[in-house]
């Protein structure tokens, strides 16, 4: 599989160049003619204006009527400013990243840049030698090179060259527990910390209302999902920690995972996991909290506002609390955000990968960042004499605009998440992020590229019996015996090559 991507893209090229990319591609060097100067977005001497196409992610804002990705007042100001004509095109709600495979190795109408979350696809794409570095471009940046950060960098880092524009994070909140503050006040009972106060909780939840469920969960495909809150406390957040002798070992066969599983299971056993863990989705998930059915769950911090204000409509007294919680130890923490929050890649079909650098360059200029982040101001905003954007209601008009969010300041982000309602959650989560992932910067790893479905199906079919009592704990070294044979020792010496030779 290593190199077909490679191999499908080069058959198919010879017969579709023209059809889709306007040619040949551009050598992998990086030498388009055009290496020192990002400053011009004409095409040539023709006076035309060069086209960009970018793939980007998909969103659930609509369009409004009439208007569509390529047509808009946004994407209008966006060209103009930049001085580049777009053709947008938005990722499918499923199977995107097939859909982005097609066109690489097609070579019909593949983008000058991929829009993207995910880091694997930038692994995937690196791998296959898909990929033009960017360094040189962004050497010539005005803006650009100002606001990339090396730890940002590394995430797409690899032997010494870097694939990719890698934006920043601004976001420092993830996940944490959400519990009924009112629910607390009726049974008298402070915010929990510890693990044994989180029972505790449970058990005054129950009392009060037997048919009530204290925590709602899911098990979801590794067998933990709606109880994977707890990991922190017992250290094991992460799948990959480091010990005490600089090497990575896998939580998943640790004693102190087996330690988590055995509290998970007595919540279950005791009716205080929520009965139907194994064939929850998130819709009964929801509705088990709007509807005051659970008075706890461990929920992102983007996914609290709509159940806030589900519930305000049944229970205007309802509200929560936030927790997170800490074990015997002191270990607490939930995983941190990367260093990295979105990357835009430059498949090597591209002619202009220069140009692409360009044109992120003059997108992030303060201007074009306003009007994607808020609109016109005095139209779509306000400014107060405090410097506080306010949203007005035609801004409701615009809610397409987030397509286009290509840069996103800490402080744009904040500023919308208080004006969209998101700060009563996220900020009380903030803390909660303490944990560093230290496979964060790790390459491709063929070892646990190969093994990881097959590992992860069997730690959810051993997890989920664990946890629900369908197999005793005794039978965890079962687990770990079997974890090792299928590729789990072999993917640990791997990572560990790379870990300890990084």
């Amino acid at each position: 599989m290593k190199k077909l991507l490679g191999i499908l893209s080069a058959l198919a090229i010879a017969a579709t160049a023209f059809a889709g990319c306007g040619g040949d591609p551009a050598p992998s060097t990086g030498d388009t003619g055009n290496t020192g100067d990002t400053t011009s977005a004409d095409s040539g001497d023709s006076g035309e204006k060069t086209v960009i196409r970018v793939f980007g992610p998909n969103n659930v804002e609509e369009f409004p009527a009439g208007q569509d990705e390529n047509n808009n007042r946004i994407l209008d100001y966006i060209e103009q400013q930049t001085g580049y004509d777009l053709i947008w095109e938005i990722a499918p709600k499923e199977n995107a990243r097939e859909k982005v495979n097609l066109m690489l190795t097609s070579g019909v109408d593949c983008p000058d840049m991929i829009v993207s979350g995910d880091r694997n696809w930038g692994l995937d794409f690196v791998n296959e030698e898909m990929l033009y570095p960017l360094d040189e471009y962004i050497a010539n940046t005005k803006n650009l090179k100002n606001l990339l950060t090396e730890d940002a960098n590394k995430m797409m880092t690899f032997d010494g060259k870097l694939y990719g524009i890698v934006v920043p994070q601004n976001q420092e909140a993830t996940s944490g527990f959400i519990i009924r503050q009112d629910w607390l006040d009726k049974v008298g009972m402070e915010v929990p910390s510890t693990l044994d106060e989180f029972r505790a909780v449970m058990e005054a939840f129950k009392e009060m209302d037997p048919d009530c469920i204290p925590l709602t969960g899911s098990a979801g495909t590794g067998g933990i999902d709606g109880v994977s809150g707890f990991r922190g406390a017992f250290g094991i957040a992460t799948g990959w920690r480091e010990t005490d002798d600089g090497k990575l070992e896998n939580t998943s066969i640790t004693q102190d995972m087996k330690d988590f599983l055995t509290y998970c299971a007595g919540l279950y056993a005791d009716g205080l996991l929520d009965p139907e863990y194994v064939v929850n989705k998130t819709d009964q998930l929801n509705e088990k909290i709007v509807s005051s059915r659970s008075g706890m769950r461990f929920v992102g911090w983007a996914d609290v506002l709509n159940l806030r204000n589900g519930l305000a409509e049944k229970d205007p007294n309802a509200s929560f609390a936030y927790a997170y919680p800490v074990g015997p130890d002191g270990r607490t923490g939930a995983v941190m955000n990367s260093p990295a929050r979105i990357y835009f890649w430059v498949p090597i079909h591209s002619e202009i990968p220069d140009k692409v650098v360009d044109f992120v360059d003059k997108y992030v200029e303060e201007d074009v960042r306003m009007v994607v982040s808020y609109g016109w101001e005095n139209e779509d905003y306000t400014i107060d004499s405090d410097g506080v954007i306010q949203a007005t209601e035609k801004a409701e008009e615009i809610r397409y605009r987030i397509y286009y969010q290509l840069w996103d300041s800490k402080e744009d982000f904040l500023n919308r998440c208080k004006l969209k309602g998101f700060w009563p959650d996220y900020e009380p989560m903030i803390k909660f992020a303490t944990v560093k992932d230290p496979m964060w910067y790790a390459p491709v790893i063929p070892e646990v590229q190969d093994t990881n479905s097959t590992l992860n199906d069997l730690q959810g079919q051993y997890f989920v019996k664990f946890i629900t009592g369908a197999l005793p704990l005794d039978q965890f070294d079962e687990f770990v015996s079997q974890w090792k044979a299928a590729g789990g020792d072999a993917a640990t010496e791997a990572v560990n090559n790379w870990y300890t030779n990084q």
